[in-house]
């Protein structure tokens, strides 16, 4: 008997399709969809951790230590995204009795790199072309990357030359190393997945092996002296969240379900309590941060925080309904492009004109007034670009991907 798995409804498709593809929907049964719209609010909190970590500093202490620890938006990232995965290939391992290989590797093309190669031909043709940094083609900065970061991010290897010769120099596009890191984990992840899914016990030590392989690639990053960002990109090194989000993906039913049958407020509680405690431990590990010494460890509790406090969320009614809210979740679910366009919009001619404006608003002085005004004004223009992307661009890739997809996961 299967154990019914939370977030799971069964959606008929609209229309029919015949198609003699190998890997062609089958639109004759009924599919299941795997949607949990607390996960897009997640999202939206974490998108909106990376944005201020990329937005010009402002004053005060507060706004200086929040802009500095932005960076933990992209563990969540990391965590949430391998815990739909893992979720999505063990529902198909289950409904189908096996793993379609080539029907994932369809779904992360189609929903990975059409935006992150828009982003890329605007950041390296559109930019030289009309001139927007001096020099054009011919741009110091553009001359480096192109020699050092052109072949490694064309083969999706992007955060190892980031490791080696730094970020990318030119433009706005030195934060998508992330998406690199990511495709060489799901390269592997899945057919490791096809050999494991049968048994949720090997998954988990799998998982748990590559957690403890980042603690030691860490270490010894730390020893030989790597300096950043060497240790926060490199694959080997930031495996934990992604494997901290396949634990939870292989826990989260047991879980859910054991929640619903028993009813308990008090359940409820701790669960509450677990989140407030796991976000209170992360701002204490964040004082006084530096990427050297302790770093190896604190980074890896981090990772392990992050997947407490998803993993509360998305067992517990009350956090979950404040995530679902209509507004965070939609956000979060044009979070990658919300993601992909942040530095175009953060240093950008236009963001500094707005903030040069908000400036002479509040008597030519840069205070938390002019800046929060500013971060409004561009957050909203940030907005309305990623949702114009999302509904005119990415979803009719995202549409074409559901022709890919066992189980369904966010409608398109």
């Amino acid at each position: 008997m299967s154990t019914a798995v939370p977030g799971i409804s069964t959606t008929a498709p609209a229309t029919s399709r015949q198609s003699g593809s190998a890997i062609s929907s089958e639109p004759t049964l009924q599919r299941k969809r795997f949607y949990l719209p607390e996960v897009d609010g997640i999202r939206c909190l974490a998108v909106l951790l990376v944005w201020i970590h990329h937005y010009p500093e402002g004053p005060g202490v507060f706004l200086r230590q929040l802009r500095a620890s932005g960076w933990v938006g992209v563990n969540i990232f990391l965590v949430l995204s391998s815990f739909l995965i893992t979720s999505l290939l063990m529902l198909e391992a289950q409904s189908k009795g096996s793993i379609s290989l080539p029907r994932f590797y369809s779904r992360r093309i189609l929903r990975i790199w059409p935006l992150l190669g828009l982003a890329l031909l605007l950041n390296y043709l559109l930019l030289p072309a009309i001139h927007y940094f001096p020099g054009g083609f011919n741009n110091p900065k553009l001359l480096h990357d192109v020699k050092y970061h052109a072949i490694p991010n064309a083969l999706l290897l992007g955060n190892w030359s980031a490791a080696v010769f730094h970020y990318l120099r030119y433009g706005f596009c030195d934060h998508l190393w992330t998406i690199n890191l990511e495709e060489q984990f799901y390269l592997l992840w899945p057919i490791l997945m096809f050999y494991l899914v049968r048994n949720p016990r090997r998954i988990l030590a799998c998982c748990t092996g590559l957690i403890a392989v980042s603690f030691l690639a860490r270490y010894y990053y730390v020893i030989v002296g790597f300096q950043h960002p060497a240790l926060w990109v490199s694959t080997i090194t930031r495996l934990d969240p992604l494997a901290w989000g396949g634990i939870l993906a292989v826990c989260y039913p047991k879980l859910k379900n054991w929640i619903a049958l028993r009813r308990s407020a008090f359940d409820s509680a701790i669960a509450v309590v677990l989140f407030c405690a796991s976000i209170a431990t992360v701002i204490f590990l964040l004082r006084r941060w530096t990427w050297t010494g302790a770093v190896w460890w604190k980074l890896g509790a981090i990772d392990a925080l992050v997947a407490v406090g998803v993993c509360c969320i998305v067992i517990n009614p009350i956090l979950a309904f404040v995530f679902r809210l209509s507004v965070i979740a939609w956000l979060g679910k044009i979070s990658y492009g919300l993601y992909v366009y942040q530095k175009f919009l953060a240093h950008g001619w236009p963001s500094a004109v707005v903030r040069s404006f908000c400036v002479s608003l509040t008597g030519g002085q840069l205070n938390q007034t002019s800046w929060l005004l500013g971060l409004v004004i561009n957050s909203v223009a940030l907005v309305a670009v990623s949702a114009t992307s999302y509904y005119f661009f990415e979803r009719v890739f995202l549409k074409f991907k559901e022709r890919f997809e066992t189980i369904l996961s966010r409608p398109a």
